[in-house]
């Protein structure tokens, strides 16, 4: 399925912080909020109180805190503009709900929105808490009203009228709905931990009128919402092992790897036993100490050092938890997990470039050290270094053209925090921060250039006819190892000399070097470059390299991308990116000079295009007059047999064309020959 999402990040600063439905008809209680209370957390870093409880598994009661979401961080929304409903929810699967079965949901803990222009303000505070089977295809089975604090990301707790009994073997969606006053709302929070889960982030919201639901955790992390449970004789000694972090990328020898564990018992957890192994090696048995017990649904990173002594790829790093407390762990069953890494030799790899993806706006008074920097890299690195400056709600945000609404970097601003902030080949090993005016950056580069690359990737830049309306990339691809590494390319389309524009600088008068914007004014006006026009698809496209790849042959793609996104023709850069599609790390990358005096070269569909895997979403059919495109696509490109551009279509159902036979490529995929009479 195509998701055609529409999300903003909201610039915000790091923050730390029983009704048995097959017995009782649905519980409406939305018009009764007497069981609303308020936890008042301080929004700076504050966090948020432990519910786990007391004492006594054996018998007693027992009061847990079930939570998917770690630190609450950023703020969320999607849907059409203007007032609208969303919702969102976690799930609670079989496996959990039969762990924790005859306990009851006694309260849900929700962490309020925020508001896109008053960031510690928070417009929405009326909900409605919901308990149901099948998000999917019924109706909640209990709702009640909830409210939410004014303050942003503050926890707010709903104690439910009437318990809900977990039974077992019966999963359970719990989350809440609100209405949205403008798009300049988030209402959701979640914790930018992006996690491959079924179970931490549901969220329905409208699009073009259509509602839907979708799994937001692969991108976003988990939702902001806690399930406070009440049982007796629940669980002990029971951790699960979250996931398990290589390196993408390590040369033969010691390395370093870490897995992440979380307390799933009623009693806390003092000691971990665990065992790992990397590739054919000998397993390694160790004893992991928390610094404090674990509480019930906390988590600890564990770094340990490993030792890899083979080449090749998808090498395994295996982790198991072999006991807890000391005993046998009593649900062995989410005690296993793997990664895979890729050991290369330096001397098989190729010279490696680091790309500085940059979220910034005019309106940040701390981007100015996003920009110094990345003018202090590109003179010092020119070679090695592409900066790409992502600009949100300014005049240089990606604006939305007439072909090409969804190729924008909102996928990048969801994946960072506060602004400045940047993502360095995508690894997010090295933090997303930009603490200075340069040195950080580059101390961030210096450690990503050491390691050879997999891959290297070269491009050529022409337009594609005298109009100077298109620019055909053609890229060639050399893999230093035979693999099967999944691969996407991805283009993007860079300004430079864009302005002036007016930048709030918070540097002003500073009394130390701050790469100049000390001797700038407050709103200090600045011609910026590197600005990102275009992006044809963020995480890249599928299918342009054949799927096993041999050592040291060539593959070439060819794609178009639009020229209209650019303000001028005078002074313009295209960057194409080969991305891991397992990681989403940036193997290797390319920046090629452009200007109006680009060479002209028509860009032949069955060269490069064709490898493509078609559009699933789309299919286009001849019919009198023109074509007819059915399905969801994001921009349809139309090609003469000449190869040269007859016309593009974005969303519309049917493109008027004169007799001929055509070539039609649907966001990047060919769709195949097309005779129109």
């Amino acid at each position: 399925m195509t998701k055609n999402i529409f999300s903003i990040i909201c610039a915000l600063t790091s923050a730390s912080m029983a009704v048995n439905a097959s017995a009782q008809a649905p519980v409406n209680m939305a018009d009764d909020d007497s069981s609303v209370r308020e936890i008042v957390i301080d929004w700076k870093g504050a966090p948020v109180p432990q519910l786990a409880a007391e004492n006594g598994v054996d018998g007693e009661d027992v009061t847990l805190d079930f939570h998917y979401c770690d630190v609450p961080e950023n703020g969320l929304m999607t849907g059409d503009a203007g007032e609208i409903e969303n919702s969102a929810a976690i799930f609670l699967p079989s496996s959990i709900v039969s762990r924790y079965a005859g306990a009851e949901i006694v309260s849900v803990v929700l962490c309020s929105g925020t508001n896109m222009d008053h960031y510690s303000f928070n417009d929405i505070t009326d909900a409605t808490l919901f308990l149901s089977y099948d998000i999917f295809g019924e109706d909640p089975f209990m709702t009640q009203r909830a409210r939410l604090s004014r303050s942003s990301r503050t926890w707010s707790e709903v104690s439910l009228k009437t318990p809900y009994k977990l039974e077992a073997d019966k999963p359970l969606f719990v989350g809440y709905t609100v209405v949205r006053p403008t798009n300049r709302d988030c209402p959701f929070i979640a914790d930018s931990k992006p996690i491959d889960s079924d179970c931490s982030f549901w969220i329905n919201y409208s699009h073009n009128g259509e509602r839907r639901w979708e799994n937001w955790a692969p991108k976003y992390g988990s939702l902001c919402m806690r399930v406070k449970l009440r049982g007796s004789n629940l669980p002990v000694n029971d951790a699960e092992l979250v996931s398990v972090s290589v390196p993408t990328q390590v040369s033969k020898g010691s390395f370093q790897a870490s897995f992440e564990v979380k307390n799933m018992a009623a009693n806390k957890i003092t000691k971990i036993g665990y065992r790992c192994r990397v590739g054919s090696g000998e397993p390694i048995n160790r004893v992991y100490t928390p610094s404090t017990p674990l509480e019930f649904s906390e988590s600890v990173n564990v770094t340990l050092s490993l030792t890899c002594n083979e080449f090749g790829q998808d090498i395994p790093v295996s982790v198991e938890i072999t006991s807890v407390n000391g005993v046998d762990d009593t649900n062995p069953s989410n005690n296993q997990k793997s990664a895979m890494l890729l050991c290369l030799d330096p001397s098989m790899g190729y010279e490696r470039k680091v790309v500085m993806e940059e979220g910034t706006g005019t309106w940040c008074s701390n981007c100015p050290r996003g920009i110094a920097s990345m003018k202090y890299m590109h003179e010092k690195y020119p070679e090695r270094f592409i900066g790409i400056a992502a600009h949100q709600n300014d005049p240089m945000e990606i604006r939305d053209s007439l072909y090409y609404p969804d190729n924008s970097y909102v996928a990048h601003f969801m994946m960072i925090g506060a602004y400045p902030n940047a993502r360095f080949n995508r690894t997010d090993s090295y933090g997303n921060g930009i603490n200075d005016f340069g040195p950080h950056v580059e101390s961030i580069y210096k450690s990503i250039i050491t390691m050879p690359a997999l891959a290297k990737i070269s491009a050529d830049i022409y337009f594609t006819d005298d109009s100077k309306t298109s620019i055909n990339v053609e890229t060639e691809t050399e893999f230093a190892i035979d693999n099967s590494i999944p691969c996407r390319i991805a283009l993007v389309l860079l300004e430079n000399g864009v302005g002036p524009y007016d930048q709030s600088n918070g540097y002003a008068g500073m009394p130390y070097d701050c790469g100049g914007w000390e001797s700038m004014s407050g709103m200090a006006s600045y011609v910026f470059d590197e600005v990102a026009r275009y992006i044809d698809k963020f995480e890249g496209k599928d299918g342009v390299l054949p799927a096993n790849k041999t050592a040291k042959e060539q593959y070439r793609y060819n794609s178009v991308i639009p020229a209209g996104p650019l303000s001028s023709l005078d002074d313009f850069d295209v960057v194409a990116m080969l991305i891991n599609g397992k990681t989403g790390v940036i193997e290797n990358a390319v920046m090629c000079h452009g200007d109006g005096n680009l060479p002209v070269k028509a860009f032949d569909p069955s060269s490069g295009i064709g490898k493509v895997e078609t559009a699933p979403m789309a299919e286009v059919s001849a019919v009198a007059g023109g074509l007819r495109i059915n399905g969801y696509y994001s921009s349809a490109i139309v090609y003469g047999m000449n190869g040269t551009v007859v016309a593009r279509a974005c969303g519309s159902d049917f493109i008027e064309l004169p007799a001929g036979l055509y070539i039609v490529s649907v966001d990047g995929a060919v769709a195949g020959k097309v005779r129109v009479r």
